[in-house]
C-alpha cells in the first residue's frame, strides 16, 4: 500500500484529506493542515512554533543537494517575517535547517512514497518538503486551483506547471467562449486586502499621540510599524506617476505588476519573482523606442516595495508609471503587447486579442498567442503576431478538458454554486486515488530534482 504524506486540505475542503486518510486504498500517516486529525498544524511550520524535536541527522545527505534552494525558501518564508520575528539571514536559515532535519525525518520514519500538495509550494516550508522529496526521489503531486470554476490543475513537478498537454482528456472538450473572460475573472474571489490608494492615508507622526487610538484598536508597535511603511510606499509610488499614455503615441508594453508576496510569482516566477529584473531585462531587450508602462496591483502594501525599490524602479529610463486608476483594460487595448509573469492580465490580453509575453509560468502558457521569453525573440515579429480568436477559444477548451472537477482551494469554493463540501472531498478524493494508482490513462511523467 502506498504511503502518502499530505500538504495543505485546510478549511472547506478539510473532507478531501479525512477521505484519503479513511481509504483502504492508501495510506496516509502524515497530514500537515488545521484540522484536529492532522498530524501538525500548519501554521506552526509558518510561524517557526512547530515541536522540530530533537536532531536527527537525517536531513545531513541531502543537505548540500538543498542548500541551493536557501535563498528561495528565505523569498517565500519571508512573507511571514511581520508576524514572526524570523527576519534576518542567520533566523531563517535556523528556520530552513531545523524544518528540513524534522521533514526528512518524517519522510524517512513514515516510508513515505508521496508527497501531495493541495497547492503549489509557496510558503517556504512546503517549497523546503517539495525540494527534500525530489531529491530522495519521492512521486510529488501538486494540485492548483484553476480560474475558471470548480476545475483544477495537477502536475508532478513545478517546473511541468501548467504542461497539460500530454496529460489525460477526462472530457469531451467544448469550446470555451472568451467573450465571457470579464465576468469570469470578476467572479474570482477577492483574495487580496482592499486598496492603500482608495482611502486617504495619513503617516502616523509619533506613537505617543496615537496612543489612545491603537490601545483600543488591539494594534500593537508592529502594526504602528507597518502603517508608517504603507504611507512611505503611497507616497514613492504617487511620486512617480506620470501621464496616462496617449493612444496615438509611441508604441508601449503593459507591465502590471504582481501583488507581493504570492504564489503566482514566488513560485511559478523563477528568477523574475524580482520583478523589477523583469523590467530591467525588458528594458533591454525592447528597442529603443518602446515605453515600458508600468502600473501597480491596486492591492500591494509595502512589503516588497520599499526605499529600494523605487530608486531601482527610477533608474530604468524607458519606464514609464502610470496611476493607480488606470483602467486595465485601456491599457491592454492600447499596448503593442502584455509582458507580465504570470499574471491574469496575460489572460486577459489573449481574450482581447492581444499578444502576450509571458516571463513565468502562467496557467495559459500553452495557449496561442503565448511568447515565453528569451531574449532571442525578435519584438518586431512578436507585436505584429495575430492568433485566430476561434483557435484560442478551442485550445482553452482543450486544456478545460484536462482538467479535473473539484475545489482544492478554500478560497475559491465561493466560485461554485450551491457548493458541497462532502461532494467536493468525494470528487477530488477520487481523483487523487486514481491518479497515485495509476489509474488515469496517461499520468503526467515523473520527474526528479538534479
Amino acid at each position: 500500500m502506498k504511503n502518502v504524506f499530505l500538504w495543505g486540505f485546510c478549511s472547506e475542503i478539510e473532507g478531501i484529506g479525512l477521505r484519503l486518510r479513511a481509504s483502504d486504498e492508501l495510506n496516509v500517516p502524515v497530514w500537515i493542515a488545521t484540522h484536529e486529525e492532522s498530524t501538525y498544524t500548519i501554521f506552526d511550520f509558518f510561524s517557526a512554533r512547530v515541536p522540530f524535536g530533537q536532531f536527527t541527522g537525517k536531513s545531513l545527505p541531502y543537505h548540500e543537494t538543498l542548500r541551493p534552494h536557501l535563498l528561495t525558501f528565505m523569498d517565500m518564508f519571508s512573507r511571514h517575517e511581520r508576524y514572526t520575528g524570523q527576519g534576518n539571514f542567520h533566523e531563517i536559515q535556523n528556520v530552513f535547517n531545523l524544518s528540513l532535519d524534522m521533514l526528512a525525518e518524517l519522510l524517512i520514519e513514515n516510508r513515505i512514497d508521496t508527497v501531495v500538495f493541495s497547492n503549489i509550494p509557496h510558503e517556504g516550508t512546503d517549497y523546503l518538503l517539495y525540494t527534500l522529496a525530489k531529491a530522495m526521489r519521492l512521486e510529488t503531486l501538486l494540485l492548483y486551483q484553476s480560474v475558471f470554476p470548480n476545475r483544477f490543475q495537477y502536475c508532478s513537478s513545478m517546473e511541468d506547471f501548467s504542461r497539460a498537454s500530454a496529460q489525460p482528456v477526462l472530457r469531451p472538450p467544448q469550446p470555451y467562449s472568451t467573450q465571457a473572460f470579464r465576468s469570469d475573472v470578476g467572479r474570482m474571489p477577492r483574495l487580496l486586502p482592499s486598496s492603500l490608494f482608495q482611502r486617504p492615508i495619513a503617516r502616523p507622526r509619533g506613537l505617543r499621540k496615537l496612543r489612545g487610538r491603537y490601545h483600543k484598536r488591539r494594534l500593537d508597535c508592529v502594526t504602528y510599524h507597518v502603517e508608517q511603511e504603507n504611507a512611505r510606499f503611497v507616497e514613492r509610488y504617487r511620486a512617480l506617476f506620470g501621464p496616462p499614455p496617449d493612444p496615438s503615441g509611441p508604441p508601449f508594453i503593459y507591465f502590471p505588476l504582481h501583488y507581493q508576496p504570492e504564489l503566482t510569482t514566488s513560485a511559478l516566477g523563477g528568477r523574475f519573482s524580482d520583478q523589477l529584473l523583469a523590467l530591467e531585462t525588458l528594458s533591454r531587450w525592447v528597442p529603443g523606442d518602446v515605453t515600458l508602462m508600468v502600473k501597480e496591483n491596486p492591492a500591494q502594501d509595502s512589503v516588497m516595495r520599499g526605499r529600494l525599490f523605487f530608486e531601482r524602479l527610477k533608474r530604468i529610463p524607458n519606464v514609464h508609471v502610470v496611476p493607480i486608476e488606470t483602467s486595465t483594460y485601456d491599457l491592454i487595448e492600447g499596448a503593442a503587447l502584455v509582458a507580465t509573469v504570470t499574471g491574469t492580465a496575460g489572460w486577459e490580453a489573449l481574450c482581447m486579442g492581444k499578444p502576450v509575453l509571458a516571463l513565468g509560468a502562467p496557467w495559459y502558457r500553452e495557449l496561442p498567442g503565448v511568447f515565453e521569453f528569451d531574449e532571442s525573440l525578435d519584438y518586431r515579429q512578436i507585436v505584429q503576431h495575430r492568433f485566430e480568436r476561434e483557435k484560442l477559444e478551442a485550445a482553452v477548451g482543450e486544456l478545460l478538458a484536462r482538467m479535473p472537477a473539484g475545489v482544492v482551494d478554500p478560497a475559491y469554493a465561493g466560485m461554485v454554486e450551491d457548493f458541497s463540501p462532502e461532494t467536493n472531498a468525494e470528487m477530488v478524493s477520487r481523483f487523487l486515488a486514481d491518479y497515485l494508482l495509476g489509474r488515469l490513462d496517461a499520468p503526467p511523467k515523473l520527474e526528479t530534482l538534479s
